[in-house]
């Protein structure tokens, strides 16, 4: 019985480290004008800066300029 409570208590301690993740990106957009870093970067609510949207694309994944 210990066991199988130690074995729980230890699977919640190694859960609450988990942080959340974040989503990214294959494809962000960028826009001077119209553009916010809180957004997700996405072609209907772009990033105002190129470093927003480079935090927010996958790897191998393309940044883009929003007309």
């Amino acid at each position: 019985m210990t066991k199988v409570l130690l074995l729980l208590v230890a699977a919640a301690a190694f859960g609450l480290q988990v942080s959340p993740a974040q989503a990214q990106l294959a494809g962000t957009f960028v826009s001077s004008v119209n553009g916010n870093d809180a957004n997700n970067c996405s072609q209907p609510t772009p990033c105002r800066t190129f470093q927003a949207a480079h935090d927010n694309t996958f790897d191998q994944g393309e940044m883009a300029p929003k007309g």
